[in-house]
């Protein structure tokens, strides 16, 4: 244990205990009585939300979405009174919740909506929230939907429920719909759930898919599914198709992403082979992306060759974005001060995501010009959430700055988004700043969540003022902050 902060510079330790010190501190002076009041409170602005015929139903939703994650006698009350909704993503959403919740009555709610509803969406999620209770074999009729329902989306949901239930009755009916099925939708949502419930029978035939089929949404869910196999053998698929060099080089990247996300390594020497090669300029550019992408510790020596050499911009910021996947952007931050300055808008904005990747405190001066200097909407996005990252004193006062530079909704919720990563009561004043300046809702709610996010109990007495403001939208997300804040409060330790 001694040695274990052995390698990491010291600021890190500092900032981490003063991070712990900070959320103890916070917490003082806040009884779990009037955490709990706090959650009633809250409970009741939710419920009430539900029963107000008012509302639009896309609200409604968000609020059941919210209800559907607490545990209460009063949330299953809510929830079987929400099957006659009108609104049919209201009523989805309160079964997807019942399903989760297996109270009284709730199964024999649920066979009545199955019987009286016409809705073959709602059939399929009653089904399937049947199903999850154990109240029943609604398993037949599912794969009778997904062979012969008349509608594709239809068979398509049933085909994932039966992922999402890891049922292996299903394996034969999702095999037929992956090999049968005339809608590509269907055969992708088939293979997922045949992933999903590891049938090692069905890997070889949606590799071969992966090999042979000129659409490129469906190349993408083969992908997907191969990484949720996760096997060896999906690995060496994954690899082939990634050694494609006449491929589309998006498909061949995220098979690169499948590896890294499964610790695949073994096509490291490939990879550094390519970058090596005087050939064609974008296999070298993927070779680079895909060291970073594995996390090839390997590589550090080439990939900084590659970084500081005579080589075009789009191989340098590439190289520079797997040196800060590695851990090393450190020594080449400054470097990428330049790259803020570049004529073009894509290097301009890559090089700032790199920069909020690679977290050096020392930046914000240059990313503060970056934003004052661009007019352009994604490279402005990329310095706040590069800010965000940083999680420092100074990048908050960098984008309390930028807030007042900047008018756009869309850039204000975003520099608010970002205020709200960083676990400092410098943001939570810049948080509370926002919310008693504003009188945009949208900046508002975004304010509010903001809020929530570093645990700070003390926000609970903001939060519980906007539980009775006159806009719904803004005590539904009171009412789901102060939940985040009482789920975090109840975790031990």
């Amino acid at each position: 244990m001694r040695n274990s902060k052995r390698g990491l510079p010291g600021a890190v330790w500092r900032f981490a205990w003063f991070f712990l010190f900070c959320i103890g501190a916070w917490n003082c002076g806040v009884s779990r009585q009037e955490v709990e009041q706090a959650e009633r409170d809250a409970l009741n602005t939710v419920l009430g939300l539900v029963h107000d015929s008012e509302l639009e139903g896309a609200l409604v939703a968000e609020a059941v979405t919210v209800l559907g994650a607490l545990d209460s006698a009063d949330v299953q009350s809510a929830l079987l009174t929400l099957l006659d909704h009108p609104d049919e993503i209201v009523v989805l959403r309160a079964v997807e919740a019942l399903g989760r919740h297996n109270g009284p009555g709730a199964a024999d709610t649920l066979r009545r909506v199955f019987e009286k509803t016409e809705s073959a969406f709602v059939k399929v999620e009653v089904a399937a929230a049947l199903e999850r209770l154990n109240a029943g074999t609604m398993a037949p009729w599912l794969a009778e939907t997904l062979g012969n329902g008349q509608m594709s989306m239809v068979r398509s949901k049933a085909a994932a429920a039966f992922g999402q239930l890891l049922n292996a009755a299903a394996v034969p009916a999702l095999r037929r719909a992956f090999g049968e099925d005339p809608d590509p939708v269907v055969r992708s949502s088939a293979a997922l759930a045949l992933a999903r419930l590891a049938d090692l029978q069905s890997l070889p035939v949606i590799a071969d898919t992966l090999l042979k089929t000129g659409q490129l949404s469906t190349s993408l869910v083969m992908v997907e599914a191969l990484e949720k196999f996760g096997t060896a053998e999906a690995i060496d698929h994954l690899e082939t198709v990634a050694k494609q060099t006449a491929w589309q080089q998006s498909l061949r990247i995220r098979c690169l992403e499948a590896l890294g996300g499964l610790s695949a390594r073994t096509i490291g020497p490939y990879l550094k082979e390519q970058l090596l090669e005087e050939g064609h300029p974008m296999n070298r550019l993927l070779a680079v992306d895909g060291l970073g992408w594995i996390q090839d510790s390997t590589a550090v020596e080439l990939l900084r060759s590659a970084f500081f050499g005579p080589e075009n911009q789009p191989l340098r910021l590439s190289a520079a974005w797997s040196l800060a996947r590695l851990g090393h952007g450190f020594e080449i931050s400054e470097e990428l001060e330049d790259d803020l300055k570049s004529r073009h808008i894509p290097f301009r904005r890559r090089a700032a995501e790199i920069l909020g990747i690679i977290a050096d405190e020392r930046r914000i001066p240059a990313l503060r010009d970056a934003f004052s200097e661009n007019r352009e909407f994604s490279v402005r996005l990329a310095v706040v959430q590069a800010l965000g990252k940083i999680r420092s004193a100074g990048s908050v006062e960098a984008l309390a700055w930028a807030y007042h530079q900047d008018a756009s909704l869309e850039i204000r919720e975003s520099i608010i988004d970002a205020l709200g990563q960083i676990a400092l009561a410098e943001a939570i004043e810049a948080l509370n700043d926002v919310l008693a300046e504003n009188e945009e809702s949208v900046l508002q709610a975004a304010a509010l969540r903001g809020l929530a996010q570093p645990g700070d109990l003390k926000q609970l007495k903001t939060l519980r003022t906007y539980l009775r403001d006159a806009e719904p939208g803004l005590r539904l997300e009171a009412a789901r902050g102060i939940f985040e804040l009482a789920r975090r409060d109840n975790q031990p330790g």
